[in-house]
C-alpha cells in the first residue's frame, strides 16, 4: 500500500462518520409526529407510515446491499444520500398521506442503501490498513456519528418549532436539505477500500451465502432476532413521542429538546468508551444485561402511567430505556462483523436489519390500530417484545467463530 492510499483511507473514517452524521441531523424529529398531526395525519397514520417503510426496506435491502458488495461501498452511499435528500423534498411539500408515503419510501431506500454498507466501510477500511485489532473501537465510535449533531439538533430543532406554526416546521426542514446536500458532497469524496473478493467468492453467491450462514447457525440467528426485537419496542415508544409528551402530558417543547440532546449525548459518550464497560464480561452478557435494564424501564413506564402519571417520571423511564437500547448496538456490530468474511460482510450485516422490518410489517398496524384507544397501548407491545428477548433469545451463552460457506 503507498502512503497516498493510506492517508487517503485514513480520511474514509472522518467522510463516512459525516455523511450519516448530516444525513441524521434530523431536527424535525423533536416534534416530528406533532409535524404529521399537523399536517392532517391522525396518530394511526404514524405507524401505517412505518408499515410503508418496512415493506420498502424488505423489498430494497437486499438488493442496495448486493450493490455494496458488487459494484462499491462508494457509490452505494452516495446513492443513500441522493434518497436521503429527496426524502426531505417531499415531507417539505407533502399535506396528507401521499406525499409522506413517498416520502418515507425515499426515506427507506436511504436507509437500505446506507444499512451495513457504512459498517464494511469502516470495518474494511481499518482492516486494509492493518488495524483489524481495533474494530470494535472503531465501529463503536462511527456508530455514535448517528447523534453527533442530534445534541444540537434536538434543541434548536425545539426552538424553533416552540409555537409549532408551519413556517417553523419548513424552517427545520430546509436545515436539513442543506445537511443531505453536505452529506452528498462527502459522499462523493470516499476512497473505495478493499474488499478481498475473487471472482469464483462473487460467483459462488453474495446474498445465498450469508443466508446460508444465518439460517444454518442457530446462535447466530438468536443474535438477530434479539437485535430485530429489541431495535422494533425502541422504535414503537419513538414513533409518537412528541404528541405523547408534548401534546398529551404537557411537557414542553424546549424541555424535550434538552433532555433528548442530553440522552443523544450520554448515548456518544458511552458508545466511545463502550468497549471499557464490564472488560471481564463478554459482549453476549452485556446485551442481555442492557436488555433487562431496557425492560425494567419499560416497566416502569406502564406502572407509572396507570399509578402515578407523574410526566416527568414517566419521560425518565423513557429516556433511561432508549438508552439502554441503544448503547447495545456497538456490541451487536462488532459481534455480526466478526461472523462474516469481508467480501458478503455488506449482504449479511444488512440480513439483520431485513429481518427487523419482517417483523415490522405484521406488528405496526396493530400497534396503530391500538393507539387508538389508549396511548400506552405501544408501551404495552414494546414490552411484550423484551420479554420474549430475554425469555427466549438471550446471548449469554452465545459464542462464535468467523463463518464461511
Amino acid at each position: 500500500m503507498t502512503e497516498e492510499r493510506k492517508r487517503k483511507l485514513e480520511k474514509n473514517f472522518f467522510k463516512i462518520f459525516f455523511v450519516n452524521a448530516l444525513l441524521n441531523v434530523k431536527m424535525i424529529n423533536i416534534v416530528l409526529s406533532l409535524f404529521y398531526v399537523y399536517r392532517s395525519l391522525a396518530v394511526a397514520d404514524i405507524f401505517y407510515l412505518g408499515v410503508i417503510y418496512s415493506i420498502t426496506v424488505v423489498l430494497s435491502e437486499i438488493p442496495s446491499s448486493y450493490l455494496a458488495d458488487k459494484f462499491g461501498r462508494k457509490r452505494t452511499v452516495i446513492m443513500a444520500a441522493f434518497f436521503g435528500l429527496l426524502h426531505w423534498g417531499f415531507f417539505l411539500i407533502a399535506d396528507g398521506f401521499f406525499l409522506f408515503a413517498i416520502g418515507s419510501i425515499c426515506y427507506a431506500l436511504a436507509e437500505s442503501l446506507m444499512s451495513g454498507t457504512d459498517e464494511a466501510v469502516v470495518y474494511d477500511t481499518n482492516k486494509e490498513l492493518g488495524n483489524h485489532a481495533l474494530s470494535l473501537q472503531k465501529l463503536s465510535r462511527y456508530l455514535y456519528s448517528e447523534r453527533a449533531f442530534k445534541i444540537v439538533s434536538a434543541v434548536l430543532g425545539a426552538l424553533i418549532a416552540k409555537d409549532l406554526a408551519s413556517w417553523q416546521f419548513d424552517l427545520i426542514i430546509i436545515i436539513d436539505i442543506v445537511a443531505s446536500l453536505l452529506a452528498v458532497f462527502f459522499a462523493f469524496t470516499l476512497v473505495e477500500p478493499d474488499h478481498f473478493m475473487d471472482l469464483e467468492e462473487q460467483e459462488a453467491g453474495l446474498i445465498k451465502n450469508a443466508y446460508t450462514i444465518l439460517s444454518h447457525d442457530k446462535k447466530l440467528s438468536s443474535a438477530v432476532f434479539n437485535k430485530s426485537l429489541v431495535f422494533t419496542a425502541s422504535q414503537i415508544t419513538w414513533f409518537y413521542m412528541s404528541v405523547l409528551f408534548i401534546e398529551h402530558m404537557g411537557v414542553s417543547a424546549i424541555f424535550m429538546g434538552i433532555m433528548w440532546g442530553l440522552y443523544h449525548l450520554m448515548v456518544i459518550i458511552c458508545s466511545h468508551y463502550i468497549h471499557l464497560w464490564l472488560p471481564s464480561k463478554s459482549e453476549a452478557f452485556k446485551i442481555d444485561l442492557s436488555n433487562f435494564l431496557f425492560l425494567l424501564s419499560l416497566i416502569g413506564s406502564v406502572v407509572s402511567w396507570f399509578l402515578f402519571p407523574q410526566k416527568y417520571i414517566f419521560l425518565s423511564f423513557y429516556l433511561v430505556g432508549q438508552f439502554f437500547s441503544a448503547i447495545s448496538q456497538p456490541f451487536f456490530s462488532n459481534m455480526f462483523n466478526e461472523s462474516f468474511r469481508s467480501y458478503n460482510r455488506a449482504t449479511a450485516l444488512s440480513l439483520s436489519n431485513f429481518s427487523r422490518h419482517i417483523i415490522v410489517i405484521p406488528l405496526l398496524p396493530i400497534v396503530g390500530f391500538l393507539v387508538n384507544f389508549n396511548l400506552i397501548f405501544p408501551y404495552l407491545v414494546s414490552l411484550i417484545l423484551v420479554l420474549i428477548v430475554i425469555l427466549f433469545f438471550r446471548l449469554s451463552k452465545y459464542t462464535y467463530e468467523p463463518k464461511t460457506v
